[in-house]
């Protein structure tokens, strides 16, 4: 494995955001602080410095939660049994190379950024 050079990150983050999730549905927009959990969990990847951020959403009510946040969203299919079909498809529509790829959770706002530009290429947490 090879890890990422921290001063020259070159790195996409896909966060996949599910709005009918069977557990807690709307978990997304579900309000941190005054602002929707995606927002928050997008932000620590921006932080990094990724080079693209992408959240992989299945409902309008995501993509408007980040509008002028400086992420970019792919409206996928709401039939994806799991994030990483969701994902799949996300990478389909932004027509990334495979080893540019870091897969972050779209629950965890505790990702500190160092981390994330510390992943190496082809490292998927799921």
């Amino acid at each position: 494995m090879m890890a990422v050079d921290p001063a020259n990150p070159d790195f996409v983050v896909a966060i996949p955001a599910r709005y009918a999730a069977t557990r807690l549905p709307g978990k997304p927009l579900r309000l941190l602080a005054g602002d929707p959990l995606v927002l928050h969990v997008a932000r620590r990847a921006l932080a990094a410095g990724a080079r693209e951020v992408w959240v992989a959403a299945d409902d309008e009510r995501i993509a408007d939660a980040l509008h002028d946040s400086g992420v970019r969203v792919a409206m996928t299919s709401t039939a994806h049994a799991s994030g990483s079909d969701r994902l799949a498809e996300c990478a389909s529509i932004a027509g990334w190379p495979d080893d540019a790829i870091v897969v972050e959770d779209g629950h965890a706002v505790d990702v500190y950024a160092r981390v994330l530009r510390l992943a190496p290429p082809n490292y998927q947490r799921a």
